[in-house]
This record gives structure tokens, C-alpha cells and sequence, in this order.
């Protein structure tokens, strides 16, 4: 949050003509998501899993709809968040405080899922997301877990051969990144859901921080 910032170079690219700060401001967890999509086994038809539908959930949820993904299963506990993925392109919607999340899935896909994105962090969703996974599946994660995963059940490795993919940062996504905001690819302004000037941005934390204000994309606005 300081006034001067030293980056390398590597990690600095001016925006394209005609991309706004609005959209640019979402460039790095664009290209974060972009690096990790570059991991997955996507094509026309596929059937996928979305654990976790904030900023980087919604923007690996657009990618793969513009890739082919056939059928999109949106798993979150903020129904404010569902209904975002719904107009972002999911064709189905679980949230997790409203019964078995498995189950709920599996009705869906009595198969398995053919690619599942974990994108929440959280190690119970690590759990249902190699749960739900078909045999020789692949699960893709961009989560950063900051509490340890205590009990695994790790039979499924050998029932079902799936792959898994770690994904760490987004240095491989840069120059995609770009081109999809250039291209106006992704709709990237309408996850921003509030403002605040540069002396509210304690307030815009706290905003952040309760999961009752419907908190997407807070952006901090020197200029406001």
C-alpha cells in the first residue's frame, strides 16, 4: 500500500490501448488463471467442477466456457456469488451450506467430473473436489491453503488414476492475459461490486472481510 512500489521488470507490461484501469486492475489474477488453464486438459464436450466462485473462480469459469466446456458446476457458500457464476456462464449451481456437496454433484454427474478447479483454499473443498472426480480425471488447483489438510482420504488415487495439478502464480500468463483484455474476452467490470477512496481503505478490508456485503472485487480509488 505504499506510494512507490519496486518491481522487477519481468512483472511490469504496460496495459493495451484501450483497456481501462477498471479492467487492468484484475491483470494478475488473470494471469494467474491463465497459467493454470494452460494445466488443463480441456476440449469440446468436457465436464467440469468450479470449487469456489470469487474473482479467480469467475475467471477460470469464462475461459473454460470459451474453450468448449460442455457442462459447469459452480460450488460456493455466498449465494451472491452462485448467482454471479449463473450470469458468467455456469449451468449449474451448488452451494455448500445446503446439503451434501458431493451428492449434489454426482446427481449431476453420475460419472465423475471430467476436470475440477479448486479454486478456494479451503482443505474440506480439497476433499469433495477428489471426490467427484472421474476415473482418469484431471484436478487443477489454484487455492492457497493457509491451514494444513489433517485427513485425507487418498484411495481414489488408485480407483480413479486421476492427474492433479499444483498452479503458483501467473508468470507463463502474461502475454494471454493482455490479449484477452484487449480482445474484451472476459467480463471483468462487473465483478467489481465497490469503490472507496484511498482514506476508506480500511473500511474496504472490513468490507471484504464479511461475507455478508456481497464483496467481489473492492477497488481502492486514490482519485475518488
Amino acid at each position: 500500500m505504499a506510494e512507490f512500489v519496486r518491481m522487477h521488470h519481468r512483472v511490469v507490461y504496460p496495459l493495451p490501448p484501450g483497456v481501462s484501469l477498471d479492467e487492468g486492475q484484475n491483470f494478475l489474477n488473470i494471469a494467474c488463471v491463465v497459467r493454470a488453464f494452460k494445466k488443463t486438459p480441456l476440449y469440446l464436450g468436457k465436464r467440469m467442477v468450479i470449487f469456489g466462485a470469487g474473482n479467480m473462480g469467475l475467471i477460470m469459469l469464462m475461459m473454460v466456457r470459451m474453450a468448449g466446456a460442455f457442462e459447469i458446476v459452480a460450488v460456493d457458500a455466498i449465494p451472491f456469488r452462485l448467482e454471479m457464476a449463473k450470469r458468467l456462464g455456469a449451468t449449474h449451481l451448488v452451494n455448500v451450506t445446503e446439503g451434501n456437496t458431493v451428492e449434489k454433484i454426482r446427481g449431476l454427474f453420475p460419472a465423475g467430473a471430467d476436470i475440477v478447479i479448486e479454486a478456494t483454499g479451503n482443505p474440506a473443498a480439497f476433499q469433495s473436489a477428489c471426490d467427484v472426480l472421474k476415473e482418469s480425471a484431471a484436478l487443477v488447483v489454484i487455492g492457497i491453503y493457509s491451514k494444513p489438510i489433517k485427513e485425507l482420504d487418498l484411495s481414489f488415487l488408485y480407483k480413479k488414476e486421476p492427474v492433479i495439478y499444483g498452479s503458483n502464480g501467473g508468470e507463463e500468463g502474461y502475454e494471454e492475459a493482455l490479449k484477452l483484455l484487449q480482445g474484451k474476452k472476459l467480463d471483468i467490470t462487473s465483478m467489481i461490486t465497490h469503490r472507496f477512496s484511498l482514506d476508506e481503505t480500511a473500511k474496504g478490508f472490513s468490507v471484504f472481510e464479511d461475507k455478508k456485503t456481497n464483496a467481489l472485487r473492492i477497488l481502492i480509488q486514490p482519485s475518488l
